[in-house]
C-alpha cells in the first residue's frame, strides 16, 4: 500500500472481530511452514535456532537474506536491516519520489533509504543528534529493539506486574517498552532476565518479529484466550460476539486438524472440534492462515461420553460398546439383539444370529448408528457364512449353503436341493472365495443345479405308473418348481390339466428342459383356458368353544362345478397378515353343492386380540376372503381356575373392563354394593358348569344372571 503517515498502525482498531473478515494488510498471507525442511539459505537448516521463524519471514516476503544465499543468523543485525524488515512487515512503500531520507548518514543510494525515511516520519526510528544521524550499520540493542517494535506495531502492555530481574539495567526511555514486550510474551527467558544491553542477532530479530506479527493478528481478531477442554475440544474466546466461524478459518500447526466449529450461545466463544491431540504437544492457533500467539498444550483427557437417556437407542448402543470393552459375549449379543428389534426395517437383511456372537465381537469397530450397525451385522453374517461354505465338506455343504441363503437379501436366492449334494459340492469347491463376486458365483451354481434337479423330478413324476395318480404328482411338482424359482405365477397351472401336462412332458415334440420351455408348454396345453374366478362366502362364524377348544365356520365355495377336488384352507393371521402362533386349522368338510364347514383350534394361542381368518386355495396364491374375529384367553383361564381367588379376580375383572363390547350389564354391576359384587364374583367363578363355560356368551349370560339375582 502507499505510504500514509500514522495510518498503517490503525488497522488494529478495525472491526475484524465481528465478522472475521480478511484485513487489507500485508501480513495477512503468512504461510504455515512449520513442517518445511529447506529455507534455500545455505546456512539455515531445520533444527537451527530460529529456523521456523526465519522461514515464515521468507514466505511472507519480509526476509530476503544475502545475494550469496545466506542469512547469517548469528550475525548482529544492524539498524538499517531492522528498518527494512519492519517496513516490509507493515507493507509500507513511499508514494512518490523520495528526495531526502532526512538523515545525514543515509544517502539516497542506500539500501535503507526508503525504510529510514518512512520510520523517521512515523517517529519509530528517529535517530540521534536531533534526528540527523541514523547509524544504519550500527547494531541494535535489545532495549532499543523493544521500543522500535512497540512503536511500530502499537503493542499495548498488560496491566500487571512483570518480573524482569535486570530491569535496572534498562534506561528510562526504553523501560516501559521492555515491560510491554515481556508482558505480551514477545520476549522471555528462563531466568527472567532481559539483557537489555546485548546486541540482537539476525536470528533473534526474526524470532521477535514473528512473535510481534502473531501478537498483531491475535489483537486484530480480538482473541482474548484459548483453552484445551479435552483432547478433541478447544475453546477460543473473543472480545466481541462472533457471527460466523467456519471450520476452514481455523487451523493448528503440528498436524492437529480442526474438524468442526460451533459458536456458543453467548457469541463470545467458538468451540473447535479437533483431531486427537498428543498429550503435552504444543499447538499454535492460526486464523485465516495467519499465525496467532495463542498456544495450547495437548490435553490428556478424552471428551467424556455423556450418559444416554434411559429408554433410547443411544442407551442400547452405549450398552453394546460397554459389553465390547468388557469382552462380554452375553451382554454384547443382548444389546445387539435389542438394536435389531428397535428398528427391524433397518435390519431387514441383517438378522442377528446368536451362533455368530464370537464373529460379531471380533469384528466390531465402534459402529454406533442403526444404519452402520445393520451394515456391520450384514457384513459379519455374509463373511461368517462364506467361511462355513468354503470349509464345508460334502456332508455339510447343504447346511452351509442354507445358512448363506438365510443371511443374504431376499433378492439373492439359493435353490438348494439336497439330492444334488455331490454336484453342488464339486462345483463350489472349485471357486475362488477371494473373488469380489463370490456370492454371484455361488448363486449361479446352486440355482442352476437346483433347477436342474427340480425339472428332473418333474419329468420323473410324469412317467406313467399304474399305482400313482400321475396328474396330481405333476401338478404338485409344477407348484414346487414355481414356488422355488418364482419364475412364473400360480394361475398358469390348471389343476384339472395334470394328466395333459404329464403327457406333454413325455412328448418328445415338447422341449421341457428349462423353466422357460416348461412355461411355454403350460401355455400351449392350457389353450387359452385360465384359472377360474372363485368366490368364498361365510354364512356363519360361531363362538369359540373353550371346552372343545375349537372355532367353527360354515360357508360356500362357488363355482363348485370344477374338474378337480377343490378345497379352501382357513389360516389364522394377525392384522399384519402374519400367522398367529397356536392357530391351527383342523380341517374342513365339503358337500356337493360347495358348502363347507371348517374347524380351527386356538388352544395354543396365548394372547387375546383381534385376529383374522384368511381363506386361500391349496394351488392358488390369492387370498379369497378375510374374516375378522376377536379372541379372548380369559374364558380358558376361568375354566382352568381352581382355588386361587386372586387369579380368579384378575380374570373376572376382564368382564368389567370389556363390558360394553361383551354385552355385560356394567351399570347394574356398578349399582351393587361390595358384598353383592363379591356374591356375583363367586357365583360366576365358583359355580361355573362342571366342564366349564363353552363360549364367551355363556360367561356373559352367567354374569348378567348373577347381577339380576342380587338386584332381586
Amino acid at each position: 500500500m502507499a505510504y500514509q503517515p500514522k495510518s498503517y498502525r490503525k488497522f488494529l482498531a478495525g472491526t475484524l472481530t465481528a465478522t472475521m473478515a480478511t484485513a487489507a494488510f500485508a501480513v495477512i498471507v503468512p504461510q504455515q511452514v512449520v513442517d518445511a525442511e529447506d529455507t534455500n539459505f545455505t546456512d539455515v537448516e531445520s533444527g537451527n535456532f530460529g529456523f521456523e521463524e526465519i522461514l515464515r519471514g521468507v514466505e511472507r516476503g519480509i526476509i530476503t537474506g544475502y545475494s550469496d544465499n545466506t542469512y547469517r543468523p548469528q550475525q548482529t543485525i544492524n539498524r538499517g536491516q531492522v528498518a527494512n524488515l519492519i517496513v516490509r512487515a507493515l507493507g509500507l512503500t513511499y508514494d512518490g519520489e523520495l528526495t531526502s531520507t532526512g538523515f545525514d548518514d543515509v544517502s539516497m543510494s542506500s539500501p535503507y533509504a526508503e525504510a529510514a525515511a518512512i520510520l523517521r516520519a512515523e517517529g519509530i526510528m528517529v535517530g540521534s543528534n536531533n534526528g540527523t544521524i541514523f547509524n544504519p550499520s550500527a547494531p541494535i540493542s535489545r532495549q532499543q529493539m523493544a521500543s522500535v517494535l512497540v512503536r511500530a506495531f502499537d503493542i499495548e502492555g498488560i496491566d500487571e506486574d512483570v518480573v524482569i530481574s535486570d530491569i535496572d539495567l534498562v534506561v528510562d526511555a526504553h523501560k516501559s517498552n521492555v515491560k510491554t514486550l515481556v508482558s505480551q510474551g514477545i520476549s522471555f527467558t528462563d531466568d527472567n532476565t532481559f539483557r537489555p544491553l546485548d546486541d540482537v542477532t539476525r536470528a533473534q530479530f526474526a524470532i521477535f518479529l514473528d512473535r510481534v506479527l502473531a501478537y498483531t493478528w491475535t489483537e486484530s481478531f480480538g482473541i482474548e484466550g484459548i483453552e484445551a477442554i479435552n483432547n478433541t475440544t478447544v475453546n477460543v474466546y473473543f472480545e466481541e460476539p462472533i457471527e460466523e466461524a467456519p471450520a476452514a478459518m481455523f487451523a493448528f500447526d503440528n498436524e492437529l486438524e480442526v474438524l468442526d466449529t460451533a459458536i456458543e450461545d453467548d457469541g463470545y466463544t467458538v468451540v473447535l472440534t479437533t483431531s486427537e491431540q498428543v498429550t503435552d504437544e504444543s499447538y499454535t492457533l492460526l486464523i485465516n492462515e495467519a499465525r496467532t500467539n495463542q498456544v495450547i498444550i495437548g490435553h490428556e483427557e478424552a471428551e467424556p461420553t455423556p450418559e444416554p437417556e434411559p429408554g433410547t437407542i443411544e442407551e442400547v448402543v452405549y450398552a453394546l460398546q460397554e459389553a465390547y470393552e468388557q469382552d462380554d459375549e452375553v451382554a454384547f449379543l443382548e444389546a445387539l439383539t435389542k438394536i435389531n428389534e428397535y428398528d427391524e426395517d433397518a435390519f431387514e437383511d441383517s438378522q442377528v444370529f446368536p451362533d455368530y456372537i464370537a464373529s460379531y465381537l471380533d469384528a466390531y469397530d465402534g459402529e454406533d448408528t442403526i444404519e452402520d450397525l445393520a451394515a456391520f451385522v450384514y457384513w459379519v453374517n455374509i463373511e461368517t457364512a462364506l467361511i462355513a461354505v468354503e470349509a464345508a465338506n460334502e456332508e455339510t455343504i447343504i447346511g452351509a449353503l442354507s445358512t448363506l441363503d438365510l443371511v443374504t437379501p431376499e433378492e439373492y436366492r439359493l435353490i438348494v436341493i439336497s439330492t444334488s449334494t455331490e454336484r453342488i459340492y464339486e462345483a463350489i469347491s472349485e471357486l475362488d472365495f477371494e473373488s469380489e463376486d463370490i456370492l454371484d458365483q455361488i448363486e449361479e451354481i446352486v440355482t442352476r443345479i437346483g433347477v436342474d434337479e427340480l425339472i428332473n423330478d418333474l419329468h420323473e413324476a410324469a412317467e406313467e405308473d399304474e399305482d400313482q395318480v400321475v396328474g396330481s404328482l405333476v401338478i404338485s411338482q409344477l407348484h414346487q418348481l414355481r414356488t422355488t424359482t418364482e419364475a412364473f405365477d400360480a394361475e398358469i397351472i390348471l389343476p384339472y390339466k395334470g394328466d395333459e401336462y404329464a403327457a406333454a412332458l413325455r412328448d418328445e415334440n415338447y422341449l421341457t428342459d428349462t423353466v422357460d420351455e416348461i412355461v411355454e408348454m403350460l401355455i400351449d396345453v392350457n389353450d387359452g383356458e385360465t384359472f377360474p374366478e372363485i368366490e368364498v362366502t361365510i354364512d356363519d362364524i360361531g363362538n369359540y368353544n373353550y371346552v372343545e377348544e375349537e372355532l367353527t365356520l360354515s360357508g360356500m365355495i362357488s363355482p363348485y362345478e370344477i374338474e378337480w377336488e377343490m378345497s379352501v384352507t382357513p389360516n389364522v393371521v394377525d392384522e399384519d397378515g402374519d400367522p398367529v402362533p397356536g392357530g391351527v386349522a383342523i380341517g374342513s368338510e365339503y358337500s356337493d353343492d360347495g358348502s363347507f364347514v371348517s374347524t380351527i383350534d386356538l388352544s395354543d394361542v396365548e394372547e387375546s386380540g383381534d385376529y383374522y381368518i384368511e381363506f386361500s386355495d391349496l394351488w392358488y396364491d390369492e387370498e379369497f376372503l378375510e374374516i375378522p374375529f376377536s379372541f379372548y384367553v380369559e374364558p380358558r383361564a376361568i375354566n382352568e381356575l381352581e382355588n386361587s381367588e386372586d387369579a380368579a379376580l384378575e380374570h373376572f375383572n376382564w368382564l368389567i373392563h370389556d363390558a360394553e363390547e361383551l354385552g355385560v350389564d356394567a351399570e347394574g354391576y356398578d349399582a351393587l354394593d361390595d358384598e353383592q359384587r363379591q356374591d356375583v364374583f363367586e357365583q360366576v367363578i365358583w359355580e361355573r358348569p362342571l366342564d366349564g363355560y363353552e363360549t364367551v356368551n355363556d360367561i356373559v349370560e352367567a354374569f348378567n344372571d348373577a347381577i339380576e339375582d342380587q338386584q332381586s
